[in-house]
């Protein structure tokens, strides 16, 4: 029934699509952390004016975006879609290369009023990275495509469940193990990727009956990158931990 809702709402986007001339396109600029480089960060949109994520600020070695108004929202019939897509370049400056892409996003949602489960909000959030370059050599490109893991109820919250009142939050997750891609493209274990391209696509779905009402926003994105560790802390960690472990065989002895 999910995915029969769904493929609703996306003929409604592909109908929303055919009817714009063209989409819309926001281009936040280059961002530069204490390891990484977030080179043309845009995003666009073909079913609402932009933006969407809103300008994002940089903490460290990740983004972060704090959407106003990225939401959708029905009441007493019909059904809203939006939909927006952010892409960029991300690039190691320190020559040790990203282990690991984090993306963490929130919101919140409410299905209210009378009806069935087809009074509901949907949230759906894909991403596709493509490992450019290794070691500051360009290969031939990696794609890795995943989702966000959305919970509770894998993003899918309907008026049969019992409905939500205001206040009921979600959250998506997703871990891109960058070291694990290349080690199933067969490319030497020592090897790190230094340059990607990233896209993610977020739509919100928000469909209700007469009566009832839906509405679903999202309110933060995060993305953040794992840098791999200089050698130095690696020997420094190595002491530590052996420290850590001659203290406790003295102490049993």
């Amino acid at each position: 029934m999910r995915a029969y809702r769904f493929l609703i709402a996306v003929c409604f986007l592909f109908g929303a699509a055919a009817s714009m001339a063209t989409a819309e396109t926001v281009d936040y600029g280059d961002f530069a952390g204490p390891d990484i480089e977030f080179i043309g960060v845009t995003e666009d949109s073909i079913t609402d004016g932009l933006p969407l994520f809103d300008e994002p600020t940089l903490a460290g070695n990740s983004l972060v975006f704090n959407p106003a108004s990225f939401e959708a929202f029905s009441e007493g019939g019909g059904i809203d879609l939006t939909d927006a897509s952010l892409t960029m370049e991300i690039r190691s400056t320190n020559e040790l290369g990203m282990s690991a892409i984090h993306i963490s996003e929130g919101g919140d949602f409410v299905v209210d009023g009378v009806g069935t489960e087809a009074t509901y909000v949907q949230i759906a959030a894909p991403v596709w990275i493509t490992i450019i370059e290794v070691d500051g050599m360009t290969i031939d490109p990696i794609l890795i495509s995943e989702s966000l893991e959305i919970t509770p109820s894998g993003g899918d919250f309907n008026l049969a469940d019992g409905g939500n009142g205001v206040g009921s939050t979600w959250e998506g997750h997703l871990t891109v193990d960058l070291d694990a891609a290349l080690a199933a493209a067969g490319i030497d274990g020592a090897a790190t990727a230094t340059r990607v391209l990233f896209n993610m696509d977020n739509t919100l779905i928000a469909r209700s009956e007469e009566g009832s009402v839906a509405f679903i926003k999202k309110k933060s994105a995060i993305i953040g990158i794992t840098i791999v560790p200089e050698p130095s802390s690696l020997v420094l960690a190595g002491f530590g931990l052996f420290a850590l472990v001659g203290g406790l065989w003295r102490r049993r002895r």
